[in-house]
């Protein structure tokens, strides 16, 4: 790593030495961030050279031509691995850059492109007419009844266009466009047929029956193929008819296939709920369509009968939960719902939302999350700057809120506050306030630096001159945590990250006093990124708010003193079971 000497000051050569010296070597991170520092600090104004603003556009262009394979494959992953049956991801070229493990299951070797899952040519021209089509205006979703496989077997193909990352002209150029493509088995195989036997008390010769019925066997094909009369396959039918309470052959096809599918998911979802850690019926992953088209995912973590509380992360600590918590809060019957916001984890960004908008698209995003759950009403929490999101969704639908409470922050902001920052969070702050254009090369570059496996040096400089968190990641329960949060965080790229820099500049304190309920905040004593004076100053101005101060803690309380939090969520809970409905 380049170190610059204590007595030289940095001037512009240097900082494009460091430009570039990071794309080429991302471990200069902390160096280029001092350099440019020096240009946006206190009293100064932001870099306006010409030059300079070219050489931080030309490092960018290369780092986004490197790629980040490892992370795009991620996020590709957490899609597929959530879907029930044979899911790919694929580009319009028809090549296939991901796929769950149903969708392997049926080949000798895995499948590199759309045209080695052996689908009927007629309908694989059809696909990709409309992977190539640039109209907006055209479907979104693609379904289609095919042949595929070898044996070829009835199904029937869905498909939908993915967003790009960062949904730019040059990435659509580039033919970065994807799109995520499912089979759904119209056919229902015997290794099925003894849980349906068992369900509908049928016989053997009815379940053969019933299968054949269910692949488009004609009965009287049924009785040549049985050797028997097609009076008794008649009678048959009429048996499995009465038996599935069913009212003719097509409604008892829908009855087995649909039978076949569910038991496809729960089989599906057995396999690839499982996390690192924990076992799996203590934490699951979830993804659900939106209605203006985008994908949410969501992790459930504790006991999935419990009490609801919708957790929103901050934008750099991700959504798991220590698994020594999580265990915790199954005992303590307690059910945590952590929604990805837009661009984050698996979410799909939501193109066009920034600033207040972001906020009430997100509370939107949540109100149909708890809709889709049969949530009347739920205990809403914010971590860190995700208070700022608990605080909108609390004021937009307070009848849907059983408690609000934050964690290690509160929606207040002075701007004299900016110097006492530790020094990378001031360092962005400046950038943000002073030169937002720099954000998306300074972001992308410590994702660069978060993948070349530097992680330690990214979160260490993160919590640099706090006490508190430095001793606390020395938990390794702790920085892992930590750790997983970031590679959540960034699995997409930095666009959510930049969205929600400025949130950290806003001050929503005066709008607290417009809610409807007390404000709970659970903050650490020892938290030098904002420090508890901050939050005693935002109680004042909201007199509804309560604070919990935690002794020796910092902003990685909800990772090291994570039994407070679980404290207070068990109270919240207690208290909404003796306080009726509103």
């Amino acid at each position: 790593m380049s170190v610059r000497p204590k007595s030289e000051k940095p001037d512009k050569d240097m900082l494009v030495s460091h430009i570039y010296a990071t794309t080429i070597a991302p471990e200069n991170y902390d160096s280029l961030m001092d350099t440019i520092e020096f240009f946006v600090g206190a009293g100064k104004s932001e870099p306006t050279d010409l030059t300079l603003d070219s050489h931080f556009q030309t490092a960018l262009k290369i780092l986004n031509r490197m790629g980040r394979r490892r992370k795009e494959q991620n996020r590709e992953d957490a899609l597929v691995r959530n879907a029930p049956g044979p899911t790919y991801v694929a580009n319009a070229l028809g090549q296939i850059t991901a796929m769950n493990n149903s969708a392997k299951a049926p080949f000798p070797s895995d499948p590199t492109t759309l045209q080695d899952l052996n689908i009927d040519d007629e309908v694989l021209a059809q696909l990709f007419r409309w992977m190539d089509t640039e109209d907006e205006t055209y479907a979104d979703i693609f379904i289609e009844p095919a042949m595929i496989g070898e044996p070829a077997q009835s199904s029937c193909i869905i498909a939908r266009r993915l967003a790009p990352l960062n949904n730019t002209v040059e990435e659509k150029a580039e033919g970065l466009q994807h799109f995520f493509i499912t089979t759904v088995e119209l056919r229902f195989c015997p290794e099925r047929a003894q849980h349906f036997l068992a369900a509908y008390a049928l016989t053997d010769a009815e379940m053969d029956v019933a299968i054949d019925l269910a692949n488009g066997v004609s009965p009287t094909d049924i009785a040549k193929k049985r050797k028997t009369s097609i009076n008794t396959v008649r009678a048959q039918i009429k048996a499995i008819l009465r038996k599935t309470h069913t009212t003719g052959v097509s409604d008892l096809v829908r009855l087995i296939c649909g039978f076949s599918a569910g038991l496809t998911a729960a089989i599906n979802a057995s396999s690839e709920a499982t996390l690192t850690g924990v076992a799996s019926e203590l934490k699951q992953r979830h993804m659900m369509t939106l209605s203006d088209g985008r994908q949410l995912f969501w992790l459930e973590q504790g006991d999935m009968t419990g009490q609801p509380v919708i957790c929103l992360h901050s934008f750099l600590y991700g959504v798991e939960w220590p698994d020594d918590a999580v265990e915790a809060l199954a005992t303590q019957h307690l059910r945590i719902i952590s929604p990805s916001r837009p661009g984050f984890g698996a979410s799909d960004l939501a193109p066009s939302a920034y600033g207040e908008d972001l906020l009430d698209t997100v509370a939107n995003d949540l109100r149909q999350l708890m809709d889709h759950l049969r949530l009347e009403r739920a205990i809403i929490m914010g971590h860190v700057m995700g208070s700022v999101y608990a605080l909108r969704f609390a004021l937009l639908h307070p009848t849907r809120v059983t408690a609000l409470l934050a964690i290690s922050h509160a929606p207040i902001w002075r701007e004299e506050w900016l110097e006492q920052l530790p020094k990378r969070q001031r360092i962005i702050a400046r950038i943000t306030q002073h030169a937002p254009h720099l954000l998306p090369f300074v972001t992308r570059a410590g994702i660069a630096l978060i993948d070349a496996g530097y992680i330690e040096q990214f979160v260490n400089a993160l919590h640099k001159g706090i006490p508190a968190d430095a001793l606390a990641l020395e938990r390794k329960t702790v920085f892992d945590a930590v750790a997983k949060g970031l590679e959540y965080a960034t699995q997409q790229g930095s666009e959510g990250f930049r969205r929600d820099c400025p949130f950290t500049l806003k001050d929503y304190s005066t709008t607290a006093r417009a809610l409807e309920m007390p404000f709970h905040i659970i903050h650490g004593e020892c938290d030098k990124i904002v420090p508890p004076g901050n939050i005693e100053l935002f109680a004042e101005i909201a007199p509804a708010t309560q604070v919990t101060r935690v002794k020796d803690a910092g902003q990685l309380l909800l990772f090291s003193h994570w039994e407070v939090v679980l404290k207070a969520l068990s109270e919240a809970a207690n208290s909404a079971h003796m306080r009726p409905l509103a």
